[in-house]
């Protein structure tokens, strides 16, 4: 635990002054060392002692032999058991140490275009590849759920890196080869440490895939079934006395049907009387007509 020594005598003012309030009888006085204590403690609280300065700021960045000594990244976290509270910190402080070698990359490799060497786009790969891991770092999932959910990403991001840094390794090879060898020489070493970044993405996607295949989905919890309570008929008393009659409904008497009244001048149609019934035809031969002309005689 580091100490801070200016909050340390920020806090042993505070007191003196609470001390100081307490003794004195004038109240102006009393007031003053109140007033103090307060300023005193909201400086206490609101100061933040600097920052420890990163590794990489600690090393020496022209000494191209000096690099962040760090463990194979991720190779605690196999053996975790699901365990991702903990699988994160261990993450995490890996990724610290392999953001400071990418940084002195870069600035190692900025020291090489100020010679004269062509590394353009070398340390702009390399710094991308420091930006990733810092998102990398702050994705990192605590929970199974949201860890199957991340793991495309969190693949991807090591692949990507591994891809980036090995292209690095590559062109700083071919550039060493044809520097003389003032120059061939940090080359080399710049070239071994890209490739040796590589590698621990990839041996760091491996050892993660391991953790992320041992993560089962979370279960669903189903509640427990509730038996409900028998519902038993409930019988109803009969009413007493006699039943009630329904009521009748009133009878409303018929209109007789009103006759439109008759306009003076208005003549009625005439009714015609309908036609006799014929006669009823027997169903046996008609009779014979005779003929009151006289029949011609033969031979006349």
């Amino acid at each position: 635990m580091v100490v801070s020594w200016t909050r340390t005598i920020l806090f042993l003012a505070f007191i003196a002054c609470l001390l100081v309030a307490v003794r004195v009888e004038h109240l102006a006085q009393r007031a003053v060392a109140l007033a103090s204590a307060v300023v005193l403690l909201a400086t206490f609280y609101l100061y933040k002692p600097k920052p420890p300065p990163a590794p990489s700021e600690r090393l020496p960045v022209a000494d191209f032999t000096v690099w962040v000594e760090a463990g194979e990244p991720f190779l605690k976290i196999e053996n975790m058991g699901g365990d991702l509270k903990s699988a994160a910190s261990l993450v995490r402080q890996d990724v610290k140490d392999l953001c400071a070698n990418l940084d002195l990359l870069a600035s190692r490799l900025e020291i090489m275009e100020g010679k004269g060497v062509g590394v353009e786009g070398l340390k702009e790969a390399t710094l991308e590849v420091g930006r990733r891991m810092e998102i990398f770092s702050r994705e990192f999932p605590e929970f199974p759920g949201r860890a199957l959910e991340k793991k495309d990403f969190l693949l991807n991001t090591l692949d990507q890196c591994s891809t980036n840094l090995t292209y690095v390794s590559e062109k700083l090879l071919e550039l060493s080869r044809t520097q003389p060898p003032e120059l061939s020489t940090p080359l080399s070493l710049l070239q071994a440490r890209a490739g040796k970044l590589a590698e621990d993405f990839r041996k760091a996607r491996s050892h993660l895939g391991v953790l992320l295949a041992s993560i089962k989905p979370p279960s669903v919890a189903v509640a427990p079934a509730v038996p409900l309570p028998e519902l038993k008929p409930v019988e109803v008393p009969p009413p007493e006395g006699p039943p009630e009659k329904p009521p009748e409904k009133p009878q409303v008497p018929e209109k007789p049907e009103e006759k439109p009244p008759e306009v003076e001048g208005e003549k009625k149609p005439e009714e015609i009387p309908a036609p006799p019934p014929e006669p009823e035809q027997s169903q046996s031969a008609p009779p014979e007509v005779t003929s009151s002309e006289p029949r011609p005689e033969a031979g006349g």
